[in-house]
This record gives structure tokens, C-alpha cells and sequence, in this order.
């Protein structure tokens, strides 16, 4: 299961094991906006970024809710124009494409 933060939401690293994020605390839009600032600047130093494609360990704390320890990772997402229905079932994840046919 995956949760997709919000900007209710706080991610935090304090277990992470990469030094340039330990013990930060951000927002998902400060800490993509701190990535995309990391990501122009790949020509010196990619060390920051690279964990973060694998997968990094973090806590993320909603509202009202405690802190869960779990990982983070990035992942590309391609959202297309249009597709009938046909083609938008071949295109989901397995476990969707499941949930669906069992509605059905």
C-alpha cells in the first residue's frame, strides 16, 4: 500500500541514513521543490538526489494521526491525453486493475 502526502502532511528523516537529509523535516511541496532545486543543479553533485530514486527511509506524520516509518521514493507518472477504457485498463497497475474487475 502507498500513501501519496498531501500538504497536511510532514515528512521527516530523522532515522535516514543519507547525511544530507538527516534530521530535516519538510512539507511534500517544500521537499519537491527542494528536490527539483537539487535535480537542476545535477552537473556538480548527484550524491543528494540518487538515494531518493532507490529509496530513502523517512517517517511521515498526518494530521491527528503519529508518526509511521515506512521509505520514500520517486517515480515517474505518465498521465495520457486520452484513452478509451479499453486502453486505460491496460495501463493500471495490477492490483487497480483487480479492484476493478471485482466491482464489475
Amino acid at each position: 500500500m502507498s500513501i501519496y502526502p498531501d500538504d497536511k502532511d510532514v515528512i521527516g528523516f530523522t532515522n535516514s541514513s543519507e547525511p544530507y537529509w538527516a534530521d530535516d523535516v519538510y512539507k511534500p511541496q517544500q521537499l519537491m521543490k527542494t528536490l527539483l532545486s537539487l535535480l537542476s543543479s545535477l552537473s556538480n553533485n548527484t550524491s543528494y538526489v540518487i538515494p531518493f530514486f532507490k529509496s530513502i527511509n523517512c517517517e511521515l506524520l498526518q494530521p491527528g494521526g503519529k508518526w509511521i516509518t515506512g521509505s520514500l521514493r520517486l517515480r515517474l507518472e505518465f498521465i495520457p491525453d486520452e484513452l478509451d477504457e479499453q486502453e486505460a485498463q491496460l495501463l493500471l497497475p495490477p492490483s487497480e486493475n483487480m479492484d476493478n474487475e471485482s466491482k464489475n
